[in-house]
């Protein structure tokens, strides 16, 4: 015992003796331990040689690019060596011999201290890293070397036995970075998405872009942010790359198409490049604001001014004038209040093409550079009305680096016409009285001679009979609408025409399109009407359009009643891809609260307007229907809510008033090629009898009411008559007509009849001919029923026929009576919704009910990727892989990686037992949602859980355990067995380590196949044994878990 105490207490004698001698081995107390010039290293005191042992000192934190005067360094030296007793370090910097910048102890600083002017370990340490501070000079004194010499001390108390180490490193002063790029030019158009930002390097040296960053504040918003939408991560673009001394980088969005040759990045919606006329935009430089468009955190309304242009931000092009040689982060000042003290040219180009933006979009031209051509601007083109007063207007044309000397007009095509001037920049002509093209051009010259040219055209048309007869814009509430007046002596289509609209200025960005055979009869008007206007108002509506800022989704045309007095309205005529515009309330600029109509302040806000009964077409000219006075204005300008004259626009209306015709009814509801159609109607006037010998139906399709069939009084004021059985596939239209013995006509609306044709088209024959836009008829059995299964507020049924091939039968409207199983007959027209095959405003007859369906195809879920099942029922047998959320409408199912299941919640289906690993048969339709293939399924008994073994061998004759499906599983597999009498089933699942981790009840089983599944979701990943025993029968599986 007295042995044993005596070794402890020598081996902590010892141990004592070690620590002191460490901790009270100091740093050098003189300049003897760095290895700067004029010095020694650690091998002045300590035994040996420098670096001939395996170790090293090193330096972390030193600026790799270069130290920046004045800028502060936190550095860490590090010692590692053979020797690990304790270590110690001294370390200076200096240029030559004298010392650069300064050593300081930051709050992570331990175990160092000052000494003159190095640093260096105050008491040696085991663990081998100091921390201290570095601030570099306040000036640039050229390359600084850093002097380190490191000590691995090898324990004993003197100087032997220890290793040295030693480094130099030298670090440049920084190359100061160029922050004096700026934006130089910036297009915004809405229509084609022409969209850019140009970025400018006025420097003498090429710039990296490292540290640049481009970001945009959407609509009052902060820098990266929407007002709605919050953070937009495409709000924020770093930069790379670099700009070389004079060039240009471009960023565009993606869709702007015909500027690829000049644009370095095209960005994807959402981006810097997405940008409105009320979105700011930055050029920041290390997170610093250094040139700016707009500003962040303002809503301006749709656009700022710039240079004393209204809405300049919007379908404008900014070009930086070549004065300019820096950015500005003070709007105000960028933008200017006129053309003199902007920065800024501006230029209109709501009618550019790609050619015209790569005038200047690629390149930049500072003051004493290459001259620039000057930007021509004609004013775009026109269409007007025979014998008006046209203006071209060029004043919009601009010089980018200096100004217009002279303009220079001259037409090229068409009838002549005699222009006020050819050599001012707006000149006036009157326009034929005959249909024609007339086309002009015109040439502006620069300060420097460089000319640029640019051709317009003027078209004459036919003053269009649909024009807008009233308008209103009630100041309280939503007392809006639109009527329109067709005053030609035929019925017109509305689908050929379309309602055009914009907000506060700005190109046209709203379209209401009317569905196809929407007819106005002659002498008669179409009112659109706000949904929340007065019922005065909605009881004339033809058309009520919900409130766009309740519900924008359900109602893309909605904008279009929801206007103010300064929002401008316009009918166009549908010519191919081109809307010409025939009538027009206000322009395409901004005039603050409203237009001035017939000499009335701000006629547009807050009045209603009636069109003049002696005007009998529309006017695309705004100026000249708007007027100046009483006289010389189109319109009679109305109190606010006065809505006396809404729904009719004639004297005729006013002062007679024919026959009414209402009740129509036409049977049968479902109409073949076989049938003859009923048509009885009511009839009353007012105070004269009817001329019973005029009451008649005029009938036929395409507009064309050319066929008479007469009408007899069957009692009362009841007439009936009949319409002979037409040809299938068509739509019949067809509308009363009576007058009273004073001979004032009255007449229905127009009645419209859809007329299947008795042999019904094959679907696969549809779907091979991609027929788009027909009137077809189909019959076949339901396999999906419409009663909102797919869509609660719709109806998206599927029928399939004897070809093997489905379709969809859709509606915006739930249609009752579609249920699976019926046997239907259905006509309607043929057509796509993106990848989806349907028919939409059809009609149906149910020929009978409870049908058995088409057998499914048996398919794998990679043979379910085909377009050759769209529509059609298809059955896939696989594993759920993975499982994702449909917003909060529905789950779609990952079938083996392959193809997807898509259950909507309106199916009502229960999808509790659908988790990942679940092996299960589903039989739907084959559907496609853009370029993903899925399978529609919307009924219970549609979804069978299988094994994944031929059940056609599992026979019941003796007790088995089968394979675990999946396994490799997470975190549920399926755990199936055989049982050959009623018996009691214990089954457990044990850890690799044989503990014990799941128990199932014990329970009897009876004779056949069983399936349990095992969720295994609170588990680690790991090996599992299934254990299962029946009586002395035991079976043990491995199944792996990974997660």
């Amino acid at each position: 015992m007295s042995i044993f105490k005596t070794y402890i207490n020598a081996t902590l004698i010892n141990i004592v003796l070690i620590s002191v001698s460490l901790s009270n081995s100091g740093g050098p107390s003189a300049n003897v331990a760095n290895n700067a010039p004029s010095y020694n290293n650690c091998t002045q005191c300590h035994s040996g040689s420098a670096n001939t042992s395996g170790g090293a000192v090193s330096i972390d934190g030193l600026p790799s690019s270069g130290y920046i005067p004045g800028e502060s360094y936190s550095l860490t030296v590090k010692v590692s060596g053979a020797h690990s007793r304790g270590y110690g370090f001294q370390m200076a910097s200096q240029v030559g011999n004298d010392n650069a910048g300064s050593f300081s102890l930051g709050s992570s600083a331990q175990n160092s201290e000052l000494n003159g002017n190095r640093v260096q370990h105050s008491s040696r340490t085991v663990s081998g890293e100091w921390i201290v501070d570095w601030l570099a000079p306040s000036s640039d004194v050229g390359d600084i070397t850093f002097s380190v010499s490191g000590l691995a001390t090898g324990g004993s108390s003197g100087y032997s036995g220890d290793d040295v180490y030693t480094a130099d490193l030298v670090v440049p002063a920084s190359t100061p970075q160029e922050t004096d790029l700026f934006i130089s030019e910036y297009i915004e158009r809405s229509s084609g998405s022409y969209k850019a930002i140009e970025i400018y390097n006025p420097s003498g040296s090429a710039i990296d872009l490292s540290g640049y960053t481009i970001k945009q504040a959407a609509g009052g918003a902060g820098w990266g942010f929407h007002p709605t939408n919050g953070e937009v991560s495409g709000f924020i673009y770093p930069l790379t790359g670099s700009i070389a001394s004079g060039d240009v980088y471009v960023l565009a969005a993606d869709q702007a198409s015909g500027l690829e040759a000049v644009v370095d990045i095209a960005l994807g919606y959402p981006s810097v490049c997405h940008f409105a006329g009320d979105d700011a935009v930055g050029l920041f430089y290390n997170d610093e604001l250094i040139d700016v468009i707009g500003v962040p955190s303002v809503d301006p309304g749709s656009s700022w001014d710039v240079a004393g242009v209204s809405g300049a931000t919007e379908d404008h092009r900014l070009v930086r004038k070549p004065a300019v040689t820096s950015g500005n982060t003070d709007w105000a000042i960028s933008a200017g209040t006129n053309t003199e003290n902007s920065e800024w040219v501006v230029d209109n180009i709501s009618s550019y093409g790609p050619s015209d933006f790569l005038v200047t979009l690629g390149s930049h031209v500072i003051a004493g550079g290459e001259n620039l051509p000057p930007i021509v601007n004609a004013g775009g083109n026109q269409t007007v009305p025979y014998g008006s007063t046209v203006t071209l207007d060029g004043s919009s044309s601009a010089d980018p680096d200096g100004t217009i000397t002279t303009y220079l007009w001259t037409q090229t095509s068409g009838q002549t016409v005699s222009l006020s001037s050819t050599n001012t920049a707006a000149v006036t002509f009157t326009a034929p009285s005959i249909v024609d093209s007339l086309s002009f051009t015109l040439q502006v010259t620069d300060d420097d001679g460089a000319s640029s040219s640019e051709a317009i055209y003027v078209k004459t048309a036919a003053p269009s009979p649909i024009f807008f007869s009233e308008y209103a814009e009630g100041g309280s509430g939503y007392n809006k609408y639109l009527e329109i007046y067709n005053s030609s002596n035929a019925d017109v289509d509305l689908s050929e025409y379309a309602i055009l609209g914009n907000g506060n200025g700005g190109s046209f960005n709203d379209t209401l399109s009317f569905e196809a055979n929407t007819v106005l009869a002659s002498e008669e008007v179409y009112v659109i009407a706000h949904a929340e206007a007065d019922p005065i108002i909605l009881a004339q509506a033809d058309k009520i359009i919900a409130n766009p800022f309740n519900n924008p989704a359900d109602d893309p045309d909605s904008y279009i009643v929801s206007f103010n007095g300064n929002d401008a309205r316009a009918i166009a005529k549908i010519e191919g891809t081109s809307y010409n515009v025939v009538d027009i309330i206000g322009t395409l600029s901004d005039p603050g609260n409203g237009w001035d109509v017939a000499g009335v302040s701000n006629g547009t806000k807050d009045h209603t307007l009636v069109r003049k009964l002696s005007v009998q077409n529309g006017n695309p000219n705004w100026e000249a229907s708007s007027g100046t006075n009483i006289e010389n204005s189109e319109w009679e300008v109305k109190d606010d809510l006065d809505w006396t004259n809404i729904g009719c626009h004639s004297a005729e209306c006013v002062s007679a008033t024919g026959p009414e015709i209402t009740s129509i009814v036409a049977s049968p509801l479902f109409v073949t090629n076989q049938s003859e159609i009923e048509v009885s109607v009511s009839i009353t006037t007012e105070n004269n009898s009817i001329d019973e010998n005029s009451v008649v139906i005029k009938f036929g399709t395409n507009n064309q009411l050319v066929n008479e069939a007469e009408m007899g009084l069957d009692g009362g004021n009841i007439y009936i008559g009949a319409i002979t059985a037409q040809q299938g596939n068509t739509l019949l239209q067809f509308r009363v007509h009576a007058k009273d013995i004073s001979g004032v006509e009255g007449q229905s609306d127009l009645v419209e009849v859809l007329v299947a044709n008795s042999t019904p088209n094959q679907i696969a024959d549809l779907h091979s001919s991609q027929s788009t836009d027909e009137i077809v008829t189909i019959k076949g059995i339901v396999t999906i029923g419409g009663s909102g299964l797919l869509y609660p507020t719709q109806t998206r049924a599927y029928i399939q026929d004897a070809s093997g091939r489905g379709l969809q039968l859709f509606d915006f409207e739930l249609i009752d009576g579609i249920n699976r199983g019926d046997e239907l007959e259905v006509v309607g027209y043929s057509g796509y919704n993106f990848s989806t095959f349907q028919i939409k405003d059809f009609s149906f007859r149910k020929l009978s009910d409870g049908n058995d369906l088409p057998n499914p195809v048996e398919l794998s879920a990679a043979e379910a990727n085909s377009p050759d099942y769209e529509g059609t029922l298809i059955a896939v047998t696989g594993n759920i892989t993975s499982i994702s959320q449909i917003g909060s409408d529905g789950n779609n199912y990952s079938i083996d990686n392959q193809t997807s299941v898509v259950i909507w919640n309106s199916t009502g289906v229960n999808v509790t037992g659908l988790v990942e690993g679940y092996r299960g048969r589903f039989v739907g339709v084959g559907s496609k949602y853009q370029d993903t293939y899925q399978l529609l399924v919307a009924y219970d008994n549609d979804i069978s859980g299988v094994v994944s073994v031929d059940l056609n061998d599992v026979i019941a004759n003796e007790f088995s355990l089968l394979p675990a499906y999946p396994n490799p599983f997470n975190p549920v597999t399926n755990i199936s067995f055989v049982v050959d009498r009623s018996s009691e089933i214990l089954l457990n699942i044990f850890n690799i380590n044989g503990n014990l981790v799941q128990e199932f009840d014990s329970k009897v089983y009876d004779s056949g196949l069983h399936n349990i599944q095992w969720d295994a979701s609170s588990l680690s990943s790991g090996m599992y044994f299934i254990h299962l025993i029946n009586g002395d029968n035991r079976y043990t599986q491995k199944v792996m878990l990974m997660k």
